[in-house]
């Protein structure tokens, strides 16, 4: 009896153990958690707690590292794409997937978490769910360039210069001119008359287009004082001038034109006074004389012959001429003129 019961004693204290060193065995088979996950994605898509197993399931029997707490958010604004943000300890990591299925997101997920775990993860892995999707790789800053080496100077070929353009002629100016005018020998007597004029300059040329008026001037006949006739003369003339000295900014040239004159009549003295007209050409020459003032303005001095192609006698009928144009005339001018 005695030897029996040491023999329970032994057993029970077996008994006692076992349960002890089993307790024991279960504790140790219960690992931490490895990955703590935030999953928001679409309802149709695979759960969170389905991407942690399958995290497990890749990284089981792998030693234990830092707790992964990451945060996965899938969207789907056309194709499917995940932007998944890690943390194990000090490192952090973020990253964006795009794939064609939601499923392929949750495989991808579980894979990237499991390599960070275990890189060797990827051997263990079984038959993917779906063909893996396309990882996009956060961007990598290019490398600085080395600066380039300057490119050897080229030895210059020898150059054969342009012939040179010919010299431009002077631009064209405008002048408008206002010009007081005496003239002798066009009508009765002489007379003062106003004119106005334009012209184009052009190099030491100058056109010019120009009307004077000369108001009414009185003649008599010699015979009958009390009668004869008021005279009015309107001439027209296009002169061309050309430059010959130019001397202190002042320039002097000779002159060649034409001109239209226009004499209006009226008698007076007589029963049967009348009125009347009469019109001639005449030939222009003489000379120019033109002084800058300041700015555009200059002053113009203009002597002028005229010679008249006809000379028309106004006369009373069995009383008398009046008078008659001279062979040649004198017109003088001086004016103001501004050059654009």
């Amino acid at each position: 009896m005695k030897g029996s019961r040491a023999v329970l004693l032994a057993m029970a204290g077996l008994g006692a153990a076992a349960p002890m060193w089993l307790g024991s065995g279960r504790a140790r088979a219960q690992e931490p958690p490895r990955v703590e996950l935030l999953w928001t994605a679409d309802p149709s898509c695979p759960s969170g707690d389905a991407v942690v197993a399958a995290v497990d399931a890749l990284v089981r029997g792998s030693p234990a590292k830092d707790l992964i707490v990451a945060r996965a958010e899938v969207t789907h604004p056309g194709s499917w794409r995940l932007l998944l943000e890690t943390r194990a300890g000090a490192r952090v990591g973020k990253r964006t997937v795009a794939a064609d299925t939601c499923e392929q997101l949750a495989d991808a997920t579980a894979l990237i978490l499991a390599l960070m775990i275990d890189p060797s993860a990827a051997l263990k892995r079984p038959e993917p769910i779906a063909p893996l999707p396309r990882v996009e790789p956060p961007p990598v800053a290019a490398p600085p360039t080395a600066p380039a080496l300057p490119a050897a100077s080229p030895v210059p070929e020898p150059v054969t210069p342009l012939p040179a353009a010919p010299p431009r002629g002077p631009l064209p100016e405008l002048a408008v001119a206002v010009t007081a005018v005496a003239d002798v020998g066009t009508l009765p007597g002489p007379a003062l008359g106003v004119g106005a004029g334009g012209g184009l300059l052009v190099g030491p040329y100058r056109f010019n287009t120009d009307i004077t008026y000369f108001p009414t001037r009185t003649g008599r006949l010699a015979t009958l004082p009390a009668a004869g006739g008021e005279f009015t003369l309107v001439a027209a003339a296009l002169v061309a001038c050309r430059s010959m000295v130019t001397a202190w900014r002042a320039s002097a040239g000779l002159c060649l034109g034409a001109e239209l004159d226009v004499v209006l009549a009226k008698g007076f003295g007589v029963t049967f006074p009348e009125s009347g007209s009469a019109r001639w050409g005449a030939l222009l020459g003489g000379g120019l004389v033109d002084v800058p003032l300041a700015g555009p303005l200059a002053a113009e001095l203009r002597v002028m012959g005229v010679i008249p192609f006809a000379r028309p006698p106004f006369f009373f009928d069995d009383i008398g001429t009046i008078y008659r144009p001279t062979v040649v005339g004198l017109r003088l001018g001086l004016g103001l003129t501004a050059h654009f």
